[in-house]
């Protein structure tokens, strides 16, 4: 994400002691029904809760003011719904929110920290993107019993940017331990030529793994659109040339794209993508944008069969009413438990599930403070809509995907 609102260059000293959680981005490829599927920490049981399911709540409630860029949803590894956002602190990298139970509409969300201090980050940073504001648009893949947390650091405005990489063996709201490594990406460079594909912009990752069981990463935000390459064994480093899927019609006069999703979905890769702008508050004009493909790496297209690359992308969500320039969507799938059983232990029958969106958006009502917001993805004539997360879908004890 490219933000207005400047933040302590990376190197300042932190101040506190290091928070240590992950976002997670579950991918409908980790949820498979010979693959048993664990508790997830059980509803909150107040009073404002069992109203929420009642219908008389329909807003996601705790401390979701200030949450730009947030990440998909994940489950730590003590079943604590988590989410990753960015930070525009001196004191930590990346915040971390919680939610206080299962049920994902009716739970409180609270904040609970920093992912790492800032003075965490590897020296490679100072080298590669001296002039980098802030740890930007986290995301986290879980493979092999490995977290793998990703975040960009660059500049606004500028095309001098990175992907970051930090794991950790175990994820949990205040206590994870993370290990940085080199970048999985860079931009920008003053040795590197900017032709082609390199001129994307190594902003707003999302690693995800496709039907083969190759992984791979989408990344990119204005310069050169949004592109796909795959990743190592290790997750750690790209495996040849970027390939563009996604670009504006005219990029010299509207460059605005980023903040792209791959969910394979339905017998369809969907990228999900904004255009226009962020961080102007009631001045934001970002709007959600999705098309599809039957390959990973495209072409991808749209409702009425324009090339995204050609500046095509249906519209999905935008500004309405005090919701304001809504963006940067991360996917969850959650299993649902079986009707009458609050545990999930057939494995030969394909669990129910539900896909909650996560994004932000500026509150008109609240002077434009960017806030969380969930909501329920669906089909209608085969192209996905959003929708309120239905409290009455979110039972007392719910499942998902380890």
């Amino acid at each position: 994400m490219l933000f207005l609102l400047a933040v302590a260059a990376v190197g300042a000293a932190a101040v506190g002691a290091p928070a240590v959680h992950s976002q997670s981005k579950a991918d409908a490829h980790l949820i498979r029904p010979n693959v048993p599927v664990r508790p997830a920490w059980s509803s909150a049981s107040s009073q404002d809760s069992r109203l929420c399911r009642q219908g008389g709540r329909r807003s996601v409630q705790g401390n979701v003011t200030n949450v730009y860029d947030p990440s998909g949803i994940v489950l730590g590894d003590d079943g604590t719904p988590l989410i990753f956002s960015t930070s525009h602190s001196i004191n930590g990298a990346i915040n971390v929110h919680a939610a206080s139970g299962s049920d994902l509409r009716c739970s409180s969300w609270r904040w609970a920290g920093f992912a790492f201090p800032l003075t965490q980050l590897p020296s490679w940073v100072h080298a590669k993107v001296p002039a980098a504001q802030g740890v930007w648009a986290p995301d986290l893949h879980w493979t092999n019993g490995t977290w793998h947390l990703y975040f960009a650091l660059s500049s606004f405005g500028s095309q001098r940017s990175c992907v970051g990489h930090a794991t950790t063996p175990r994820l949990t709201a205040e206590s994870a331990v993370w290990t940085q490594h080199p970048p999985v990406l860079c931009s920008g460079q003053p040795d590197e030529a900017a032709t082609g594909a390199s001129l994307i912009n190594a902003i707003d990752p999302h690693v995800f793994v496709d039907e083969t069981g190759q992984p791979c990463m989408s990344v990119g935000s204005f310069f050169g659109g949004i592109a796909v390459v795959a990743l190592d064994a290790n997750l750690g480093a790209t495996v040849g040339s970027l390939t563009p899927v996604a670009q504006r019609a005219d990029p010299t006069s509207d460059p605005s794209i980023e903040a792209s999703w791959i969910h394979y979905d339905q017998g369809w890769y969907w990228l999900y993508l904004n255009w226009g702008y962020c961080c102007r508050g009631v001045a934001s004009t970002y709007n959600i944008r999705v098309g599809r493909s039957k390959a990973v790496t495209g072409p991808y297209l749209d409702k009425n069969s324009t090339a995204l690359l050609d500046g095509g992308g249906t519209l999905l969500q935008a500004t309405d009413g005090a919701v304001i320039g809504p963006g940067q969507v991360g996917l969850f799938v959650q299993v649902l438990p079986v009707t009458g059983s609050s545990t999930n232990t057939d494995t030969d029958t394909p669990p129910t599930t539900r896909t909650v969106v996560s994004e932000h958006y500026y509150n008109g009502a609240n002077a434009g403070v960017p806030t969380l917001n969930l909501l329920t993805l669906n089909y209608v004539d085969g192209w996905p809509v959003f929708s309120p997360l239905d409290p009455s879908l979110s039972p007392d004890s719910s499942h998902s995907s380890p």
